[in-house]
């Protein structure tokens, strides 16, 4: 072929490569505009004139876009005649709960409209009746006149629809219909799937002209070259025993380690992409949407159908470790200029620090592993690219870049080696030409159109933009201001800032010092120590802590993303650096002085480190050292003196093994003692510990003995292990005497709506500091009770209800009489303020030889809220947690537990609505309001809490104890589902939602 056919051949591919390209940004970004097809959702109630029946309606929203009520004078008059209730969207026996509501009234004369806290009653008359209710405001009308009105008032929140109406007259007109929000559940539109195949055959064609134009380039015969190192035979087995050391530890730690943050947050959050149409908050923030980073929840999603045990969910992140690992031996071998025991070395350190680096941070469910292995991915293409002057792996690079940050915010790590190497990458790609190299860099740009799929396949633009704004309006977002609290988290004496994160982020930030210095004068002294290879390493990593600066979220695990290539920066500054800076000082005085400095600038984030406590994330039953600082016996780690006894010794060492071999004194390995026998010393102190915990849990029960014994958690060890006893469920202690001061005029339901029966039923009397349903001064003693022979598991407890912490002014003892009659107290508290029934153990304060027991209340207070309800002793069966809740009953765990509940379901979040839960659990021993029980923050249990009757029982696990949580039940007084769900999807851009804004963005802008 002639210069001619060639030259004109090149002409057509490269203006092939540039049409390809634009087209796959130009389509790209299309599919955040491109339209698409929104849920409908419409509820209509009741379902029948002859089946009216009160319902369970719980929104993920709390309000809904818009509520319409027809009714009619029959409608009244069956209303009235059933007690004066014609609708309520929230229980009116619960007053935070009313507030928040609409309720409609009659006394057959009159209709009173409450919508929150604004009452307005009008005469009935004759006529048809409307209400509306939307963001604009509500009004009723009464043959299409208004008599009522609420301006700019937002639609009320709906935890149910509730009546008093048992049956409808023939003829009467009474139906309510609620225009649910399901916003963010949309699916593509004919028209976006047409443009996501123009973009992905837009992005094939560019990678296919890439490989060709690389291959029609002639490349420098460096890039073709195979480095023989010559290494031994022994260091090819240390490093196979590196090898296998490496992922030996990482497959421990997925049966042994625990939690990493958020791991049950995410796994439930993902499980529920399938039921609600789209990836959401789900525990709060009312479900808000995650667009854009939403495919690596889907692809959770995926992964759960197999099993939701806590060992497979692991897999994925223990997949992404080893493959990071391999991706540091594979730049340590061709890019970086280390051969022979010095590689061996290298991988050794880089070896412990990835193992440390993963367990403290990654090891779970979170995104950052998919930021920690992309980045090193991108960063082995990115010097690919330079060194062989090919396209094609910087535009892999790019897209690897773009699915990293797609995944999480994190994930802008991952373009840290497209910004170190743009000037490399540049000089690499346009030596034919800047037009050819403009060509080339636009094709690789196009590679970051992958993000743009991923994030916006089946979502639009405004539910990125409206996403945010809810977050915003109920927490305010962080900005790179407030990047000095990620580290103040790190340094916290909890969870954020145990031993291990602490040294792996703090050696490697001083190591970050070391190397701009050295980068500086190896420039001037242009030595060329560093290489181009490890500078480009060595700017990635330092550049990953300025571009997690500027995303909003800061906590301290977002250093998981950071953890390959991590691990590859601090082995290089441990084994490499030192050796090369120190031989090329002029004299040893030189070397022994910055060899010193060296050491002693680690010294500080040693012990900072080591001052961390044994603290991580749930609960670790049988781990030594909870919560203080890592040590054996007397001897802490975190001793100065410990570490210069390191110093010396490492001298030492050194000065002998130099007269023995008459060689230099190798300076480096003192260089890096500290930090490497810090980083060994933790390691075998945490798998140690968490082993030891495995060991001792096998014949009891903790989370690292059960995954060791269940990994698909097939056995629901962790159900079975956690015992419940429920006051409601027991019988009343044998009596000795007649009661003293028995109770009179027990109401059917206490103030904040407890229903008294249950206790009732179980023979017990319930005693009430209430007077007329207000709280009043007073006291009570019951008679004394048997202190009866328990049968296995079985426990004397108390039902409680009201204000019972132990600053109240509202008291409970327990006294007991034994043989002689002496008589001795205990104080009876429960930690935190809750609604309904709760079970308190009295049990574990019965001495042996205790033969009576009764229970003395006493208030002193009328203040509303204090106020207190006790019953009997009672005796009480064991019920385990999966007696409790049989498999498949939807229960709402506390996403600090639930990535262990592996047989309990959470409840679905559907159409906008959340499925009733039959229970719950809460963290330790908080109060409802953490986020999930919180209307303010859109908490999933925020209605149902107001809606069910809740009794929280006793509970206790095995090797644990009660300090785990506590399991409340929740029976609902109505029906869970009496209304008729109707959905739909309507066309709308990608720009704009086809409905009005939610009402709480309404409220916080205005």
């Amino acid at each position: 072929m002639s210069v001619r056919s060639l030259n004109l051949v090149a002409r057509r591919r490269g203006a092939a490569l540039l049409v390809a390209s634009l087209v796959a940004i130009v389509a790209g970004f299309a599919l955040a505009l491109a339209p698409v097809l929104q849920s409908k959702v419409e509820v209509r109630w009741p379902q029948a004139s002859d089946d009216v029946r009160s319902t369970a309606l719980l929104l993920a929203n709390l309000t809904p876009h818009a509520v319409d009520v027809e009714f009619d004078g029959a409608a009244l008059e069956a209303a009235a005649d059933g007690g004066g209730l014609l609708l309520s969207t929230v229980r009116t026996d619960r007053p935070a709960a009313r507030a928040a509501g609409l309720v409609l009234e009659t006394d057959g004369a009159t209709l009173t409209v409450t919508l929150r806290q604004s009452a307005q009653t009008v005469v009935i008359e004759p006529g048809s009746w409307h209400l509306r209710s939307s963001i604009e405001g509500m009004t009723l009308e009464r043959d299409g006149e208004p008599v009522l009105s609420w301006q700019s008032e937002v639609p009320p929140e709906i935890d149910g629809l509730l009546t008093d109406v048992q049956e409808l007259p023939t003829g009467a007109v009474f139906q309510a219909t609620v225009q649910v929000l399901d916003d963010n559940n949309t699916v593509a539109s004919p028209l976006k799937l047409l443009i996501l195949v123009v973009a992905a055959l837009a992005l094939i064609a560019v990678a296919v002209l890439l490989i060709r134009d690389d291959r029609a380039r002639p490349l420098p015969r460096a890039a073709r070259r195979r480095r023989d190192d010559g290494e031994g035979r022994w260091v090819r087995v240390a490093v196979a025993a590196v090898d296998v050391a490496v992922v030996g530890a990482l497959v421990l730690w997925v049966f042994i380690g625990p939690m990493t943050a958020d791991d049950g947050y995410y796994a439930v959050m993902a499980r529920n992409n399938s039921d609600a149409g789209y990836v959401g908050m789900y525990y709060q923030i009312f479900n808000q949407t995650f667009v854009p980073f939403v495919w690596y929840w889907q692809f959770l999603d995926l992964w759960q159908t197999v099993s939701v045990s806590a060992v497979w969910l692991r897999i994925p992140s223990l997949i992404a470790a080893v493959g990071g690992w391999m991706l540091i031996r594979y730049y340590v071998r061709r890019h970086l200029e280390v051969a022979g025991a010095v590689r061996a070395g290298f991988l050794a350190v880089a070896g412990m620090v990835t193992v440390l680096w993963w367990c403290a941070f990654a090891i779970g469910v979170r995104p950052e592993a998919v930021a920690a292995v992309g980045a090193m991915a991108v960063l082995v293409l990115v010097v690919t690219s330079v060194r062989t002057g090919r396209a094609f792996p910087a535009f892999v690079a790019a897209a690897v870049g773009a699915l990293s940050f797609a995944a999480h915010p994190t994930g802008v790590v991952a373009f840290g080696p497209l910004l170190v190497g743009i000037v490399p990458l540049w000089r690499a790609l346009s030596g034919d030409g800047w037009r050819a190299g403009a060509r080339r860099t636009l094709a690789i740009i196009s590679g970051g159109a992958f993000a743009l799929i991923a994030a916006f396949h089946d979502g639009a633009l405004f539910e990125a933009i409206n996403g945010q704004r809810r977050f915003a309006a109920v927490e305010t977002p962080l900005d790179w201001t407030d990047e000095l609290g990620r580290y103040g988290l790190l340094l916290e004496n909890g969870p954020q800032g145990t031993y291990v994160k602490r040294a792996v982020v703090l050696v490697a930030l001083v190591l970050v010092l070391w190397f701009l210095i050295a980068w500086a004068w190896d420039l001037r002294a242009r030595t060329r120590l560093i290489g181009d290879a490890a500078s480009l390493m060595g700017w990635t990593f330092a550049v990953g802590f300025v571009l997690i600066w500027i995303t909003t979220s800061k906590w301290s695990h977002h250093f998981g993303a950071m953890a390959v290539i991590g691990a590859g920066f601090v082995a290089w500054m441990l084994t490499v650096l030192p050796a090369r800076v120190l031989a090329a000082l002029p004299t040893a005085r030189q070397r022994w002085l910055l060899a010193s400095i060296f050491a002693a600038s680690l010294l500080p984030p040693v012990l900072l480190a080591l001052e961390g406590p044994q603290n991580w994330f749930s609960w670790n039953a049988h781990l030594s050292d909870w919560g203080q600082a890592p040590g054996v016996g007397p001897v802490v780690f975190a001793q100065p003196a410990l570490w210069v006894g390191v110093v010396v010794v490492s001298v030492g060492v050194l000065l002998a093994l130099s007269r023995v071999r008459r060689t230099p004194v190798r300076l480096p390995i003192l260089a890096a003692a500290v930090p490497v026998t810090c980083f060994a010393l933790i390691g075998v102190y945490m798998f140690g510990t968490f082993g030891i915990a495995a060991a001792r849990g096998w014949d009891d029960f903790s989370t690292s003995a059960a995954n060791v014994r269940d990994p698909l958690a097939r056995d629901c060890l962790l159900e079975e292990a956690i015992t419940t006893w429920d006051a409601a469920g027991g019988v009343v202690a044998p009596a000795v005497d007649t009661q003293a001061g028995a109770p009179e005029g027990i109401p059917e339901r206490l103030p904040d709506g407890t229903p008294t029966e249950p206790i009732l039923a179980t023979g017990s009397s319930v005693w009430t500091s209430l007077q007329d349903g207000v709280p009043s001064v007073g006291s009570h003693e019951s008679g004394w009770f048997d202190v009866p022979p328990l049968a296995d598991g079985e426990q004397l407890v108390v039902a409680v209800a009201g204000h019972l912490t132990r600053d109240a002014s509202t008291k409970l003892t327990l006294e007991r009489r034994d043989g002689s009659g002496e008589i001795t107290t205990a104080p009876l508290t429960d930690e935190v303020d809750r609604h309904g029934w709760r079970t308190l153990l009295l049990s574990p304060l019965i001495a042996e030889d205790t033969e009576e027991i009764r229970l003395v209340a006493q208030t002193r207070t009328e203040l509303p809220g204090q106020w207190l309800a006790v019953s009997d002793p009672l005796v009480a069966p064991a019920r385990s947690f999966a007696q409790v809740f049989p498999p498949g009953t939807p229960v709402s765990v506390h996403w600090l537990m639930s990535f262990w509940f592996a047989c309990t379901t959470p409840p679905a979040i559907s159409n906008g609505i959340v499925e009733p839960p039959a229970g719950a659990t809460s963290w330790g021993d908080f109060a409802w309001d953490m986020n999930p029980w919180s209307p303010g923050r859109g908490g999933i249990l925020a209605g149902a809490s107001r809606l069910a009757d809740i009794r929280t029982l006793a509970g206790d696990m095995d090797g644990f104890g009660a300090a785990w949580g506590r399991v409340q039940v929740f029976d609902y007084p109505v029906a869970e589902a009496a209304y008729e769900l109707r959905t739909d999807r309507v066309l709308t851009p990608g720009w704009r939602s086809a409905f009005p804004e939610a009402s709480q963005l309404v409220v916080a802008e205005r």
